[in-house]
Parts: C-alpha cells; structure tokens; sequence
C-alpha cells in the first residue's frame, strides 16, 4: 500500500500511456482496409450440348471422387445415325469419284489411239504422194534429158501441194489431240480435286462425332465431392441441362467486392488475410493470395450489403486460399489488407515459436543438440498420410519438397509417375496430402527426384540418369515448368535438360573445369541429379553423380533459367565443389536435395542402399565455406528438404520404396540457427 502511495504518480502515468497505446492500436486496426466477400469452390456441371441419353451413373450425392474418376456414361441416340449418314455419303463420293476416274481413263486411251490411228493414216497418204512425185520426176527427167533431177515446173506439181496439205493437216490433228490428252491427264494427276476435298470435310466431321462418342464417358477435372445427381440411368436429358455436379471439398478461393474507396491498395500477388465470419471458435485471420482483380466496377451482392436497401459498388476480386483453411463453403468472410494480429496473439504466437517443437500432430522431445547435430531414430519420423498417399497396396515415393509461403502448404513429388501423368501433392505442415493437383499439357517426365519454387513458377528436374538396363529415357531427361491454372498446374516450358548439358560441353569459352565434368559423366552415363533450384533467375543443379575430379560433390550453375526455357544459348560453371563428410560407419553420402537461405546453402545427403540407408541434413556457408551437420537421420534415406514453414519449422521428407508410406520430419528453426 505504501509503495503505491509513493508511486502513484508513476503507476498513472504507465496506466495513461498503455491506455493511449491500446487505443491507438484498436484505432489503427479498426480503420485498416478490408471489404467483404463469400468463399467458394470449383464446381463442375457436367452437361453436353446435345440431347444424351443417362446409360450408367457412377457416382452417388456427396462422394468423394479423384482427379480422373468415372462420373457417368452417357448415349446419343443420334450419334450412330449421323456416322452412318457420314460413312454413306463418304462411300457414295468415292464410288462416284472411282467411277469419274474410270471414265477419264477410257477416254485418255481413247484419244490416245485415235491419234495413233488418224497420224498413221494421214503419214501413209504423204508417203503415197511421195512415192509417186518421186516417179513422176524419173519419167519426167527420162523425157527432157535432166535425169530424176526434173525441171522446175515440178516445184508446182499438184503433188506437192497435196503433200505439204497434208502435214498441216497432221500437225492440226497432232496438236488439237494433245491438248484434249494433256487436259484429261492433268485431271488425272490433279492433287486437288472436288471429291478429294468434299471426302477431307467429310472425314473431319467424322473425327468429332467419334471425339464426342468418346467423350460420353465423362471424368472427374479435379479431386472433390460429388453435389447432386439430377438424372438416373435410363432417362433423357435434353441439352445443357446439368446431369451431374461436382464441387471441391473444401473452399479455395474467395470472390471479393473491394470498395471504391480502397481500389489502389490491391494488386495481383498481394498478400491479404481472410477473417472468417463465425465466432472466435472457428480460427483466426487466415494468410491468402490476391489471384485476379476485375476490369469493372458492379454492384454489391445484396447478402453483402451492410443495408438491403442502400447501393453499394465495387470492383470485384479473387481471392486463392489455402487447402487447409477452416472457412466453411459459402461462408460470408471479410478480406483484411493488414495482418489484424492484437499485441497479446503477437506476443503468444512469438513465445509459442520459442518453444515449438515439430507440430502439433505429433510431440516429440528432441535431445539436446551436441556438436554434431541432432539424431532423429525412424520412431521420431511420422508417416505422410491423405488423399493420393495411398494407390492399391503401393505408396508415393517422397522424392521433393517445396514450401509454398503465399498458399501456406508444401508441393511435394514422387520419383514414380501417377498413370495419368504427373501430378503435385499439396501438404500441410502435419503431413497430410490435402489435394492430388493434376498437372496439364505435355509435361514429358517422368522420375522426377526435385521440385523448386520461384515466384509464380514451379520448376521440376528428372534425373537425367540411366535405367538398370542403361537405357537413357526420353522422359527423365527434361526440366519442366508449371505455373498454378484452377486446381492444377499447367506446363508453361519443357526442355531436354540432358541435351542442353552435353551441347554446353561443345560451346565455345565454356569453363573448363564444368566441360570436364559434363563429358566424363555423359561419356560414363553416370549423371545423376537429385536436386536443383531456381534462384534470382539462375538455375542451380546438384550431382548425386558423378563426383568431381577431387571426389567432392558438385554444384553447377546456368546463369540464365529464361533463355534456358526461349531455346537461346546460355553459359553456366561449376559453383561450388563440396566434400560431404563420410557416416560414422564410413559409408560415402551423396546429394539427395538442397536449398538457399539468406547466405547458407543447406545440403541433404543420403548413403546408398535402402535397407541400411543413412542420411544427414548438413549447411554450408557460402563465405566462410564452413560445413556443419544440423539433423542425422538414422535407417531412411532422405530425398527432399523444404526450407521454410509454418510455426519456424524446416521439413525433411523420407522415400518409403512404395512398400511403406513416405515419412516426414520437421526440424525447429532454433537448431539452424544452433553454432
């Protein structure tokens, strides 16, 4: 009491300031910019344009299907009639055409023995003429002493005359004949001709309708749930009348009306934060992307009218969530431009990072961390578990991992490709494949061993290596790249990385350290990648195999990633030569993955073998060229490293050799940044 008494003046004081902060701060926070909208998912509603016929429904209401599966089949009743009708007229052209041909032929042989006939009729009548004014001249020369020679009054003979008649007469009927052959041979030979082209029209309009009789058995575009089946098998459906409709499980984007006030403060790729509608229960401000903005200004949807009765206009926006959102689907939200986070959850969100181990889907005490890092047993790891982890009795084999920050979930790979192609697993930070995202378009690869992200563009490197067999597959030769298109990942460039290394060993002022390298693990076939990354433009390889000339691993650099993907030469070098220590049993580590931090490249390593792998996370940093060991993982072989996540912790996933499920460990912040 009497410290209160002494101190009162201070004690107010103190009161007054953290009063005023509070208040400024519940100022600050109540005018930050925000606007409403509605959260929402991808549907599909599977009508045609024509009538169909329902032959077989698949699916029930509320089913959970995957990217591919069968829906529904359906029948066009008129879809057999109209091939039927094709195919007539294709056989009715052809049989015409062959029928024309055959009469073109006729009278191209005709012609040509009429000229035959009438040129051998008129060349023995010029040589009768002949043989006679050739007689005539003897007797004529035998009568006035001149011999055959004759006197010139035979130049005018009739004879003459006759004869030169005649070969007019010859030339006439050799030309007009040869033009009438010439035109029937030129319609013969014609590489364009009516019925040629009536057939290509034809034969078009065929191609559809059997495109279309295969597309009747119509397939899930994206993983989701199944809404209403509006039709049974058997029944009618006349044109776009939906049949089936299918929706994502769970909301991934937000539509959004941004007042006109608050226009110029978003753009495209802004960070923004989701605050959902309900109670306090139902989770904090959830961190979005802004995905695309509207070119026009509409009015505000009456169920986001603070008053029905006043207009309110705006410019609408898309807003992508995360896959593991709580929002539930059609939830009224608000979009907050400034992360609305109170003192209070700033200060508890630090303290609960302070002490944050590795997520709250498992607690495991990590032992303390000696000069060696940290050993993580196979018991401390947890299986990655969800949609698309699972295929038969087989498992994804974790290959790569990527920590996407503006979505807030990991893009992981498998070295073995779904049957529809590949595709990206996107993961949470409790191991769990929330989504399986189709990738679209001519992806051509396939044992892809590493995925890396940079801005928008998501890069995916095949090993470029040889089979058991020795044989150099087309598909794990390239690097590919993706940008995010609806629910999946679209190929915006495909390159044969292989090809583009062995031409790089040809270039002139190549380095010649990296020319060395490239042409003893071509000419050996031993070129091995496991890992890459994309960085500021470059693109970073990282060889499993083969070693350098020094036995260190090598890291190779192509300065320019742009002009890889344009087709234009590019220049790169060796960038670093590192030597990974040995295990304490002496086994040789090789490279399995890699990122970058601000200064320190960090270096996943793994021993050969399955049965008896071992792996180690290692940093290296990049100006003192020091290597440290941060995590030892004993019995798995660690084949992708994430640097970055959410609650500060970095993930190390683990291949299961698609007898067991891939594994997954996440290492807390506090041990990188351990001496």
């Amino acid at each position: 009491m009497e410290f209160i008494q002494r101190n009162l003046l201070t004690i107010v004081w103190v009161a007054a300031l953290l009063g005023l902060i509070a208040l400024n701060y519940a100022i600050v926070g109540k005018s930050a910019s925000q606007f409403p909208g509605v959260a929402s998912s991808r549907e599909q509603a599977i009508s045609f344009q024509y009538p169909v016929e329902v032959v077989r429904v698949v699916v029930v209401e509320g089913e959970a299907v995957q990217a591919g599966d069968v829906l529904l089949e359906v029948r066009r009743p008129d879809l057999d009639s109209e091939l039927a009708i094709i195919e007539n007229r294709m056989t009715e052209i052809k049989t015409r055409h062959l029928e024309s041909t055959a009469t073109t032929r006729a009278r191209l042989e005709s012609l040509r023995a009429k000229e035959r006939e009438r040129l051998a009729e008129i060349d023995t009548q010029i040589r009768t003429l002949e043989s006679r004014h050739r007689l005539n001249l003897k007797f004529l020369g035998e009568i006035t002493g001149d011999g055959e020679k004759g006197s010139a009054t035979t130049e005018i003979s009739p004879l003459v005359t006759e004869i030169e008649g005649l070969k007019r007469e010859r030339d006439h009927v050799k030309k007009s004949l040869r033009a009438q052959i010439k035109n029937l041979e030129r319609q013969l030979g014609a590489n364009i001709r009516p019925a040629d082209v009536q057939l290509a029209e034809l034969e078009k309009r065929r191609d559809e309708l059997v495109r279309q009789a295969e597309d009747l058995k119509v397939r899930a575009e994206f993983p989701g749930s199944v809404g209403s089946v509006i039709f049974k098998e058997g029944e009618l459906v006349s044109p776009y009348s939906a049949i089936v409709t299918l929706h994502s499980p769970y909301p991934n984007y937000v539509k959004g009306y941004i007042h006109e006030d608050v226009i110029n403060e978003v753009e495209v790729g802004q960070q923004v934060w989701v605050v959902p509608g309900r109670s306090e229960d139902a989770g904090g401000p959830i961190a979005a992307v802004v995905e695309s903005l509207g070119s026009r200004i509409v009015e505000y949807p009456d169920r986001l009218k603070r008053n029905p009765r006043v207009s309110a206009w705006g410019r609408e926006v898309v807003i992508r969530l995360p896959v593991d959102s709580s929002i539930l689907l059609g939830e009224k939200v608000s979009v907050v431009l400034q992360n609305p986070v109170s003192p209070r959850e700033h200060i508890m969100a630090f303290l609960e990072k302070l002490s944050y181990t590795v997520g709250k889907s498992y607690a495991v005490d990590l032992p303390d961390r000696t000069g060696d890092g940290v050993n993580v047993s196979f018991d401390e790891t947890r299986p990655i578990a969800g949609p698309g982890g699972v295929a038969g009795s087989s498992y994804l084999e974790a290959s790569g991992v990527v920590w996407d920050g503006p979505a807030g979930r990991y893009l992981l790979v498998s070295d073995e490709t779904e049957k529809g192609g590949p595709v990206l697993y996107e993961m949470n930070e409790y191991g769990e494949v929330m989504a399986v995202s189709p990738v679209v378009g001519k992806a051509g690869i396939d044992d892809i061993e590493s995925i890396s992200l940079d801005g928008n563009d998501v890069y995916l490197v095949s090993s470029l290596s040889h089979n058991k067999k020795g044989v150099l597959k087309k598909k794990r030769r390239n690097i590919v790249r993706l940008t995010r298109a609806g629910e999946g990942y679209e190929v915006s460039g495909s390159v044969d990385l292989y090809g583009v290394l062995e031409r790089l060993t040809h270039q002139e002022r190549v380095d010649e350290d990296l020319a060395s390298f490239l042409s003893r693990g071509i000419e050996e076939g031993s070129l091995d990648v496991e890992s890459h990354l994309v960085r500021e433009g470059a693109l970073y390889l990282g060889f499993k195999s083969p070693f350098g000339e020094d036995g260190k691993t090598v890291i190779i650099k192509l300065n320019d990633v742009g002009d890889l993907f344009a087709g234009e030469g590019i220049r790169g070098g060796i960038w670093r030569s590192i030597s990974l220590p040995r295990t304490a049993s002496g086994k040789t580590m090789f490279l399995s993955d890699m990122a970058m931090g601000e200064s320190v490249v960090y270096l996943l390593a793994v021993t050969a073998g399955r049965k008896s792998a071992e792996s180690a996370l290692f940093s290296f940093d990049m100006e003192s060229a020091r290597l440290r060991r941060i995590a030892a993982f004993a019995s798995q072989k660690a084949e992708g490293f994430a640097y970055g996540g959410k609650k500060g912790g970095h993930m190390v996933v683990f291949d299961g050799g698609g007898s067991s499920p891939s594994r997954f460990f996440i290492i807390p912040d506090q041990y990188f940044r351990m001496a």
